[in-house]
């Protein structure tokens, strides 16, 4: 998801891409077209437009003290220096956050979540 397809006045997200490592690359990303290949919007309920704002919040907060070195990728979720999640760190993330939330991993998750 990019801040470009992102308004925080009204909640709107446009989802017209999606980010997929290549294949035998080792860890080359490309964003492609989603997997229907249509864009769709979605309205985000108003607590997730105040997090996306905090989030948003943090990165000018990053770019501002990194000067140079951030990396203006435009993506909403980035690790400190700017550049778009990995997908492990975000399956381990969630990962971590369920076992917190629940206590377990259900096989459900397990399931739904193969990367």
């Amino acid at each position: 998801m990019k801040w470009s397809k992102v308004n925080l006045d009204t909640g709107e997200i446009i989802i017209d891409k999606q980010l997929r490592k290549v294949r035998g690359s080792g860890s080359e990303y490309v964003l492609d077209e989603t997997k229907t290949g249509n864009s769709r919007t979605i309205t985000a309920p108003q607590y997730v437009v105040d997090v996306l704002r905090k989030l948003k919040h943090k990165q000018e907060q990053n770019k501002a003290k990194l000067g140079d070195k951030w990396i203006d990728s435009d993506f909403v979720f980035t690790n400190e220096f700017g550049e778009h999640l990995r997908q492990n760190t975000v399956y381990k993330n969630l990962k971590r956050v369920l076992v917190r939330a629940t206590g377990t991993l259900s096989d459900l998750f397990k399931l739904s979540c193969r990367i």
